[in-house]
């Protein structure tokens, strides 16, 4: 039994922490996102502002070019925006699934987490008393030791 919550407690802590790491990088990914946004519309108005005074001069070889390779850039950063646009409205869908799931534990999970924690430590003691007392028999009645056979088994609790 106490194995199992053991078990138990280790997965909900895992799982718990990879949901507020999986939160925390898709916050940071949702801002850089925004801030790659206002630098492409910065980029989109600039260059709106810019193609009114190619088509109003004369349209010489240069100013064409000048003009279809800003068309160009501009219809690259309307697809990149959109894009980006698309990466983030994804990656705000995912926020909120991942919120809803941690709204799933109730406001008591987290105290009782730390309980089973308290009992683990309190049972890993007992455990070694029992330990020294069961090898303080051993040697008093010559009878070997069970766990000796054991070279895998440790007596102090990893937490």
């Amino acid at each position: 039994m106490h194995n199992n919550l053991m078990k138990r407690y280790e997965k909900e802590v895992k799982s718990n922490t990879s949901h507020i790491e999986t939160i925390s990088t898709l916050n940071l990914r949702i801002y850089e996102l925004e801030q790659q946004l206002k630098q492409l519309q910065e980029k989109i108005l600039e260059l709106e502002r810019q193609s009114p005074k190619w088509s109003a001069g004369r349209c010489g070889g240069k100013r064409r070019r000048r003009r279809s390779n800003s068309l160009n850039d501009s219809l690259d950063l309307k697809t990149e925006l959109e894009r980006v646009r698309e990466e983030r409205d994804k990656l705000s869908k995912d926020k909120k699934k991942l919120k809803k799931e941690l709204q799933g534990l109730d406001k008591g999970f987290f105290d009782e987490v730390e309980d089973l924690k308290y009992a683990l430590q309190q049972s890993a003691q007992l455990n070694q008393k029992y330990e020294k007392t069961l090898r303080s028999m051993c040697n008093r009645f010559g009878v070997p030791f069970p766990f000796a056979l054991n070279p895998q088994r440790t007596s102090t609790p990893i937490y």
